[in-house]
């Protein structure tokens, strides 16, 4: 059997790989091995039906202490037992430390979501990344340019092997939407869902104001509101929620955040759930701030008037196509999959 290693820091990446986890499963050549650290110190509400599962959690320490804990642990564990191929996503720490023990190990390393720019200070993670892999996954063809033109300024001997397959996120939400229909027209009941992760780029302080400035625009609404990711900030963002008498919803499994999305009034926030998940569904989404500026969106909103009257004039359904045809439709981990049990016959 063939080891495939999958570091994973945050629950909605790691749901968003699982439908391509699922084809290496199913062809009984790989023996999955997840590598779980970050926000899944908090809670792993994915249930995932691999082999092994490895947590690498203190929660009693300190964010940077963990991730160097983390790769050591990492290091130890492929120096015993070497997989085969690492795979990492996104942008994250956890990413690319994965990527870097792989790499001094000599471990062919796939990064899933490469080329992709967005307002925050990750960017820099996720070109690092990408730089010391083996395969990059786009989720577009100006991402793959990104990657090309860079890996290109390397002059390795061994280039990149660059492939557009599009957003492994699309994958997670539309495995589901079959079995779950956005119900029409308008349900009154329909709540004001949102998911704020902390903006990097700014201090804590500035971070809470636009909370704070949220939380009062969406007061006359029913709302849900997810919890912010492990990001610095995040942990004045959570008191700040706690003092205004907010309870987060927990982390949940894929199918069930997807009923939440559905049946939503519609999408706020910050994250990447607002140019992907939610347009995928047909959700209408008001973007926060300028953490995902640069895939693309417009200025985000911070004025609670402006919020206010953007939640009460939103459509109920807006026409998914744009981002299915920029982002793809679905078949993401299908083609990643092809391409790299294909490397290894």
């Amino acid at each position: 059997m063939l080891k495939l290693a999958v570091v994973s820091g945050k629950a909605g990446g790691l749901q968003a790989m699982l439908p391509m986890l699922s084809h290496f499963e199913a062809s009984n050549r790989w023996d999955v091995l997840l590598y779980l650290c970050d926000q899944h110190r908090y809670d792993v509400a994915v249930k995932t039906p691999h082999n092994t599962t490895l947590l690498i959690s203190d929660i009693r320490r300190p964010r940077t202490e963990h991730l160097f804990e983390a790769m050591g642990q990492l290091d130890h564990a492929w120096q015993t037992d070497t997989p085969d191929l690492v795979i990492v996503y996104g942008d994250r720490a956890d990413a690319l430390l994965g990527a870097t023990v792989a790499h001094e190990l000599r471990i062919p390393i796939a990064h899933l979501q490469a080329g992709d720019i967005t307002g925050g200070v990750d960017n820099r993670n996720r070109y690092a990344t990408t730089m010391l892999s083996t395969w990059a996954f786009c989720s577009t063809p100006e991402a793959a340019l990104r990657v090309t033109l860079a890996d290109a300024v390397i002059k390795d001997k061994h280039p990149l092997r660059v492939h557009t397959v599009g957003d492994h996120h699309l994958d997670a939400v539309l495995v589901v939407k079959t079995e779950a229909r956005r119900p029409i027209p308008v349900d009154p009941r329909a709540y004001v869902l949102v998911h704020m992760h902390p903006d990097t780029l700014i201090s804590a302080e500035s971070n809470v104001c636009i909370l704070k400035k949220l939380i009062r625009a969406l007061s006359p609404y029913p709302t849900i509101w997810m919890p912010p990711c492990t990001d610095l900030h995040a942990d004045a963002m959570r008191e700040a929620y706690k003092a205004a008498g907010i309870t987060l919803h927990p982390i949940v499994p894929l199918s069930d955040y997807v009923e939440i999305l559905l049946g939503a009034r519609c999408f706020i926030g910050n994250s990447s759930a607002t140019i992907l998940d939610a347009p995928a569904l047909g959700i209408p989404t008001i973007q926060i701030g300028s953490r995902q500026r640069l895939r693309g969106s417009g200025p985000g909103l911070v004025d609670p008037r402006d919020i206010r009257e953007a939640v009460t004039s939103v459509p109920w359904f807006i026409n998914p196509t744009p981002t299915l045809a920029r982002y793809g439709k679905g078949k993401a981990g299908a083609e990643t999959f092809e391409i790299l049990n294909g490397a290894f016959e």
